[in-house]
């Protein structure tokens, strides 16, 4: 559409920024605060204005019962140079703006250009070879398809999300 630029995807579940600290209260007081976190859609805004960037999601776990973390990235170490991102990667990598393979919809924000350079259906599910499960959900083979068609996708870890579910 030409009446705007950005699609923001944000789950009712999704509890953004949960990572900022909030200067007014006591740092003992949030333990989730980080010093180095950015407002999601800030930072990630301004990154995509700045650079070359179709898609910017947050990393999320995924939520009971299997709380994995909804973010593929690239590993030349594995079979295939994918894999689910884990808890040591968030731990240990810097933060930063990571081109990924794949991550989930909960908080994401995209070019609305993207639109007009996928063919629709833009979001579907894949399934195995027998037609039994599903091999790619819906948000991770609309990332396959952008990177396919050059379009970068990121992940912000500046701005982790969680699901407000027990994890």
């Amino acid at each position: 559409s030409d009446l705007m630029d950005y699609l923001l995807f944000i789950d009712g579940d999704m509890h953004a920024d949960f990572r900022l600290m909030n200067p007014e209260v006591d740092i003992a007081l949030q333990p989730d605060a980080r010093p180095w976190a950015k407002p999601f859609l800030q930072s990630s805004l301004e990154y995509m204005m700045a650079n070359p960037c179709g898609v910017i999601g947050a990393p999320a776990v995924s939520g009971p019962p299997d709380n994995k973390i909804n973010t593929f990235i690239y590993d030349a170490k594995v079979d295939g140079n994918v894999r689910r991102m884990r808890r040591e990667d968030m731990e240990t990598l810097p933060p930063q703006m990571l081109p990924v393979v794949a991550i989930g919809t909960g908080l994401m924000l995209i070019d609305i250009t993207v639109f007009k350079k996928l063919p629709p259906p833009w979001f579907e599910d894949v399934e195995d070879d027998r037609k039994e499960e599903v091999s790619h959900s819906q948000d991770c083979n609309f990332c396959l398809k952008c990177n396919a068609n050059h379009i970068p996708v990121f992940a912000n870890l500046f701005a982790p999300a969680r699901h407000l579910k027990i994890q």
